[in-house]
């Protein structure tokens, strides 16, 4: 048998392999991020705060001092392993 063709059969097996294996791969899916609830946080950071907590695979939940979990069941303060309270002031502080 020629070189070539034993290359090209070798080729072709290993893509047939490798295509084989992609099905196993993707059934896997990776967990979701993370949430970190943020309560009061300014403005004009969310996005910076965002972007950090993107970059380390986190998800960044933002919510004003009176509204955290109150609104929906998503934002239950208890589906969060971390909270983050920040500039808060007596007027803004819930009842």
């Amino acid at each position: 048998m020629p070189p070539s063709r034993l290359l090209w059969g070798g080729l072709f097996a290993a893509l047939l392999l490798g295509s084989a294996a992609l099905p196993l791969q993707s059934a896997t899916a990776p967990p979701p991020p993370t949430k970190i609830a943020f309560v009061g946080v300014w403005d004009r950071s969310m996005a910076l705060v965002d972007a950090a907590c993107r970059e380390q695979g986190l998800a960044a939940v933002f919510a004003r001092a009176g509204e955290f979990g109150r609104s929906t069941e998503a934002e239950n303060p208890e589906t969060f392993p971390l909270v983050m309270v920040l500039n808060l002031e007596p007027p803004n502080l819930p009842a």
